[in-house]
């Protein structure tokens, strides 16, 4: 079944990224399963599924080296106080409108849309003056290719006793295929610092062909925790090798990460750009309904336990276009480093 398809990439960059790991001071696995039946607001709409396998490791950066990545992914080199972890992910989400039972194009609603795409990641963090810059290449796939109806109507299936739904036709009109390119650069500051609470400020910009954005937040955590701003980002390392204790590197904390953001494009409404130069779309939203103001960000709780990290997530997003609704959904995110 073409269901697992998606898990063969998986598979592979795991083993490339694995055979890359040795001594180093950071590594981690970290697996991210999001959807809306984790939030009350389960009403199967919008963004409805989402999976991410994230692999950390500074030997990484050797690898980015070799390639154009090192001159993309942002490593202020001026600053030697810097401490730089670089990450690669597979990432797997899709979208449905309203009523995704509907086998007709919904007007002044979202379209069905999937998307999957490799994430490059370089983390650079400063622990002394506490600041942290992020920048992420993401290439992929938006549409058919993405594979979001084998895994929407593959998961029903599985369920069938439970959902009557296992046959979504509304992926007949989904986005067509297009290429998914974004750089997301995101810079983190300071602001609070006590012992049991920790504030930050947030600039970011999203450029690419299917999200264009501009955003500014904060982000806040309250409880037992290690620095927002620790040199290897709270988690567990080599370094500790030798010292276990079960509750030694213990943290139970929650965070509240709100963003909001000027939209200029969005082509998982819009949709791709390559399709829309060419007309082929069967449905995308007009650029009069896109909400150019929205709020997006998260809220939660993080347990840590030593060299595992379990986090519980709520994921929260203002209304895209004019006839939306808000919208939320879950994530339970379980890590591992050492």
């Amino acid at each position: 079944m073409k269901i697992t398809s998606p898990y063969k990439y998986i598979a592979l960059f795991c083993l490339l990224t694995f055979s890359q790991l040795n001594a180093q001071k950071l590594n981690f696995v970290k697996v991210h399963e999001s959807n809306d039946i984790f939030s009350s607001d389960n009403n199967d709409r919008y963004f409805t599924q989402g999976l991410k396998v994230e692999v950390m490791s500074n030997a990484l950066s050797r690898v980015y080296k070799k390639t154009f990545l090192d001159r993309v992914l942002i490593k202020p080199k001026t600053d030697t106080s810097l401490f730089n972890h670089a990450s690669i992910s597979f990432i797997q989400e899709f979208y449905t409108p309203s009523d995704k039972t509907a086998d007709t194009i919904l007007p002044n609603d979202r379209p069905f849309a999937g998307v999957m795409y490799l994430s490059f990641k370089n983390i650079s963090v400063n622990s002394i003056e506490n600041y942290r810059i992020t920048s992420d290449l993401d290439i992929g796939v938006l549409g058919p290719a993405a594979l979001g109806r084998e895994m929407q109507n593959g998961v029903h299936l599985l369920f069938a006793k439970h959902n009557k739904d296992t046959n979504i036709l509304g992926w007949n009109y989904q986005l067509q295929n297009d290429i998914y390119l974004n750089y997301l650069l995101k810079y983190e500051k300071l602001m609070i610092n006590t012992k049991i609470l920790q504030t930050s400020y947030i600039y970011q910009f999203d450029l690419g062909t299917i999200h264009d954005d501009f955003g500014f937040g904060a982000r806040a955590q309250f409880g037992i925790f290690s620095s927002y701003f620790d040199k290897n980002l709270g988690y567990v390392t080599r370094e500790d090798k030798g010292s276990f204790k079960f509750f030694k590197h213990a943290q139970c904390y929650l965070f509240f990460n709100p963003i909001v953001k000027l939209v200029l494009w969005n082509s998982l409404l819009q949709g791709g750009l390559i399709q829309n130069f060419k007309g082929d779309q069967p449905y995308t939203m007009s650029e009069n309904d896109i909400s150019r103001l929205v709020v997006d960000g998260s809220y939660g709780i993080t347990l840590v336990i030593h060299r595992f990290t379990l986090q519980f997530i709520q994921y929260f997003k203002s209304k895209e276009f004019d006839k939306g609704y808000n919208h939320r959904y879950g994530n339970i995110t379980l890590a591992y480093s050492w």
